[in-house]
This record gives structure tokens, C-alpha cells and sequence, in this order.
């Protein structure tokens, strides 16, 4: 990543910064913000660009989060809108969703912040506990999965990441989208291996009743637990739409594969 302060500092004027861009050798990635040669052809890896980009042009105190923690991460982002950064400031007022930068605010407790490649990012159990709060259900349970399968074979690292998850859900108690956050946390499985996997797992849980002994990878304890049923879930933070629609691709789905008689989770 290269500013237009420091090219400027190197002896580079408007003309010269000009023909680099017209040649190739530079991209622009913001407004004064450029890399080497071409972008990346993934997108989380642009994005991930375009998050050392707006920081360069933020105040101190801003921690990258949501999708774009998700992004630095490592953690999948089917499904996950990346046209924004996105990062949290400890305040109570003062978010704005511009064209580029979501600033969100939101209190942020000393262990929800940590750092990837020297930025300031909100942990894998805030990241995933913001994400299921905010995205539709579906790509928050991959998420959710993702992280959790990553430690699956650390039993210690699985068992500190399961009570994080459980602070951190505990933490926004009350907060917009914590009763979805809630559900996807009641839902994970450190067993799905993959984002087909956990999608596949999402679509099929809301037609058919889960197994009794099927125990979730997160154990809630029973002050944040709330019922399961679909009618109960599906009024929560106002997607009844959203849950019927996902209810009924899934039973065509199923219909169409033969998995409502054999399947059992």
C-alpha cells in the first residue's frame, strides 16, 4: 500500500503519479491510496486492502469490525455484503455509514480488541457475535461455524473461543439483533467443515425439528437462552419475510433431493 503523502515525500509530482496509473504500475484503491501493480482477485483480499486504505484516514480509536474483522480474520464472508469498512468506536454517539467507511459505536470491553498484522481488529468472539447480530442468518451461522472449527481439534483453544462467545453474547444482552445473535450461537456446530456444510445445515434447520441430543458447539447458559421454535425466532428483529422465504427454498430443496426422509441432525 503506498499514500499519496509518501510518493509526494519520494519526489513524485500530480504528471509523474499520472503516468504510473495510466501504465499500470500503480492502482488506485481510494482516493490517495494506491498499490503496486494490479489489485487482488479476490475480493476479501481487496477489501482487505481497502481497510488499510480508510485507516490510514481515520482518528485513532477506531477498531475495524463486523465484516471487515471477518475479512482479517480469515473467516468466510458468503453471503456478506464487502462493500464498506467497517469499524466500532468505544462511545455512545457518532456512527455514520458513509459510501466507503460504516463507523459504528458500541462499548468495547479490553478483551474484545486484539490486532491482525498490527490492526486494531475486534476479536473472533466480538467479530462473530457482531456479524450474527447484523447479517441474515444463514451466512452468520457460516461464520460462526468457520471459527469454530478452526480450534476444533485444540480442546483448549475450542473451550476458551465457547466461553468468549458466551461473554460476548451476554455482553450486548439488549442490543439491536442480540436475540438472532442468540439463535446462531444456539445453532453452531464446530463439526461443519465448510461453508456448503453450514449453509446446508442453516436451510434444512428451519423445516425439520433437530434431533434432542443434538448438543450445540456453544452450551448458552439458561439466562441467555430463549425458546427455539420457529414462530418465536421468526418475530425477532422483524424477518419474518426473510425466515419464510429461507423455510420455504428449503423445503423445495428438499423435495427436489429426497433429504426431508433421510436426514437427521
Amino acid at each position: 500500500m503506498v499514500q499519496r503523502k509518501a510518493l509526494r515525500l519520494e519526489g513524485y509530482g500530480d504528471d509523474e503519479v499520472r503516468r504510473l496509473l495510466r501504465a499500470g504500475r500503480l492502482t488506485p484503491v481510494r482516493r490517495g491510496a494506491y498499490v503496486l501493480g494490479t489489485t487482488p482477485d479476490s475480493r476479501e483480499a481487496r477489501h482487505a486492502l481497502a481497510v488499510r486504505a480508510e485507516l490510514a484516514h481515520l482518528a485513532d480509536g477506531a477498531v475495524v469490525s463486523h465484516a471487515s474483522a471477518a475479512v482479517l480474520h480469515g473467516l468466510p464472508t458468503w453471503g456478506i455484503r464487502l462493500d464498506r469498512v467497517h469499524v466500532t468506536r468505544a462511545r455512545r454517539s457518532g456512527g455514520r455509514c458513509g459510501r466507503h467507511v460504516h463507523v459504528h459505536t458500541a462499548p468495547l470491553r479490553p478483551e474484545d480488541v486484539g490486532a491482525v498484522d498490527g490492526i486494531p481488529v475486534t476479536s473472533v468472539a466480538r467479530t462473530v457475535t457482531d456479524l450474527a447480530r447484523t447479517i441474515a442468518f444463514e451466512p452468520a451461522v457460516a461464520v460462526a461455524d468457520a471459527a469454530l472449527h478452526a480450534v476444533l481439534t485444540e480442546p483448549e483453544r475450542l473451550a476458551a473461543l465457547q466461553a468468549a462467545l458466551v461473554a460476548a453474547l451476554a455482553h450486548c444482552a439488549g442490543w439491536r439483533g442480540s436475540p438472532d445473535a442468540r439463535r446462531v450461537l444456539a445453532f453452531a456446530d464446530a463439526r461443519s467443515g465448510s461453508v456448503g456444510d453450514s449453509r446446508s445445515r442453516a436451510g434444512m434447520g428451519c423445516t425439520l425439528r433437530l434431533r434432542p441430543d443434538r448438543r450445540p458447539a456453544v452450551d448458552l447458559p439458561a439466562s441467555l437462552t430463549r425458546r427455539t421454535d420457529l414462530p418465536a425466532l421468526a418475530h425477532t428483529a422483524g424477518r419474518v419475510c426473510q425466515v419464510r422465504s429461507v423455510c420455504a427454498g428449503s423445503r423445495r430443496r428438499a423435495r427436489a433431493t429426497g433429504l426431508c426422509a433421510r436426514t437427521q441432525f
